[in-house]
């Protein structure tokens, strides 16, 4: 047993060597602890205090002076699985709170060019920026959005069709899939290619809209941001074309004729 051992264990250098004299002395009162520890009275008590809260030392009834003595080590246990508790504790405050912490984070770190969204309400506004700006939008799609979004999903297409904004999406192949965009990709303004679903599984949305990219994830975070810049919105487009050439190779006879 040592001081190292026991300040790794969370007792603080005072605690630890006072316990250690304890130990050695068997019984102490404050006054001769400070001494031997050579700290002042007030850090005596409070150290004493700290091991009579956590079951390493005991008051030891005398008339005259208030003394002190050691009890074993093995009460560290009941310290170590306290603090697990606490731990614990604290975990799932931060599991609870890190939503308002990502969106306090993100909220300042908004720089020119560069917009951060989180959770459903930030992602809708990513949707609205798509519709305001009012261009084709260029989409790398994930079927993850549908599981987040739901109706609110087709509520966006409708709308986005109604602004006569023309939608050339990249989507995962899949006969329920393809059944539905032949009887609505028209009404809809959509110009659909289909990748193998196997080829693209991030639950990740890659949109350009005029000069601007949006990445949303759908993942245990629901984050997303908006970049504004001309030059990497004209590369993303040109790699969505590429990507529709590829996609196509990749599903050779599969690929869906009309």
């Amino acid at each position: 047993m040592n001081v190292e051992l026991l300040k790794k264990i969370g007792l603080t250098e005072s605690q630890a060597r006072s316990y250690l004299e304890l130990v050695k002395k068997g019984e102490l009162t404050p006054p001769q602890l400070a001494k031997a520890i050579n700290e002042s009275r007030t850090a005596a008590y409070m150290a004493l205090a700290k091991l009579e809260e956590i079951g390493l030392a005991k008051k030891v009834e005398t008339k005259k002076k208030q003394t002190f003595a050691p009890t074993s080590p093995s009460q560290l246990n009941k310290y170590l699985e306290q603090k697990k508790r606490e731990l614990t504790e604290v975990e799932e405050e931060y599991r609870a709170g890190l939503s308002d912490m990502l969106a306090y984070y993100y909220a300042q770190q908004r720089q020119p060019g560069l917009k951060y969204f989180q959770g459903k309400a930030g992602l809708q506004e990513i949707y609205k920026d798509h519709l305001q700006t009012g261009k084709d939008v260029y989409l790398v799609r994930t079927q993850a959005d549908e599981g987040y979004f739901g109706k609110e999903l087709y509520d966006y297409m409708e709308d986005r069709a109604r602004r006569d904004i023309t939608t050339h999406g990249l989507l995962p192949l899949d006969p329920g899939s393809f059944a539905w965009a032949k009887k609505h990709d028209k009404r809809l303004k959509r110009e659909i290619s289909w990748y193998p679903h196997e080829a693209y599984t991030a639950p990740v949305e890659i949109a350009v809209y005029g000069d601007k990219v949006s990445i949303i994830s759908f993942g245990d975070e629901a984050v997303g941001t908006i970049l504004e810049s001309p030059q990497i919105a004209h590369a993303l487009r040109d790699l969505f074309n590429m990507a529709k050439i590829g996609a196509k190779q990749l599903l050779g006879n599969k690929a869906p004729t009309s």
